[in-house]
């Protein structure tokens, strides 16, 4: 596989011979993992069910503990820097809707460490960045799925962070939260934000991806225009399927 070539930039992510196997495991779910994130890219992990995919993002934020190998966030291996990352995650999503919370408290609590202006300030911000304005005093059990994923993204965006996690943030959506999300998604790369996001719809993952890796326990990159079905077979084999969306367009 060819070599994909880039600028010198500042590396922001960086796995080194990274292990790790559940203690219910009779197999490594990631062995000798290795890459490096540079800051302002956005990284499309795809695979199929059980190759490691999450496993790397809850190592990455220090939820689960690295015992092999090293992981470095701007070239710190102390998990103090963790104000750095936020984000998304499939079990992110709000279990108690019917909470007594307005949209724009909940989306604040994202905010906790920053003065009430700032914290007030942003919160609008992030409302506007997600499309929720009108929504702001809403109570959050009158949110659809879309709104509430929407509303979750919000809440991760009021302290800023450089870095920006999403584990599926699209799926359960409908087509429009869908768009909305890539919309989304589009606008934050324009900030120079470094994003990663987690996939199974390796049909748009390359429009929004600077290099993606390919994870089914190890880690190949794959430039966004070598994707096709012939490298996802040579990768996975034939378990993993590609998923059609064309439906995705821009909202206006």
């Amino acid at each position: 596989m060819a070599t994909i070539t880039r600028t010198a930039k500042k590396e922001v992510i960086g796995f080194k011979d990274v292990s790790f196997k559940y203690p219910s495991a009779d197999t490594n779910t990631l062995t000798n993992i290795t890459f490096t994130i540079y800051e302002g890219e956005s990284i499309a992990i795809i695979g199929p069910n059980g190759g490691g995919k999450t496993t790397c993002l809850l190592l990455l934020i220090g939820h689960l503990k690295c015992p092999n190998g090293s992981i470095k966030i701007y070239n710190n291996t102390s998990f103090q820097t963790q104000f750095l990352i936020n984000g998304v995650f499939q079990k992110s999503t709000f279990e108690h809707p019917t909470f007594p919370i307005v949209v724009k408290d909940f989306i604040a609590l994202g905010g906790v460490e920053l003065s009430r202006k700032t914290r007030n300030k942003r919160t609008l911000e992030a409302l506007a960045a997600v499309k929720l304005e009108t929504f702001q005093n809403h109570s959050i059990s009158s949110l659809s799925a879309g709104q509430r994923q929407r509303m979750l993204i919000a809440r991760a965006l009021v302290n800023d962070p450089p870095i920006l996690l999403f584990d599926e943030p699209t799926a359960n959506l409908d087509e429009q939260s869908e768009s909305l999300f890539y919309d989304i998604l589009k606008n934050l790369r324009t900030q120079k934000k470094t994003i990663v996001f987690i996939s199974h719809d390796i049909s748009v993952a390359p429009q929004f991806s600077d290099r993606i890796f390919c994870c089914n326990h190890t880690i190949h990159e794959v430039a966004p225009h070598n994707l096709n079905d012939q490298t996802l077979k040579y990768l996975y084999n034939p378990e993993l399927r590609p998923l059609n969306h064309s439906h995705y367009k821009p909202n206006k």
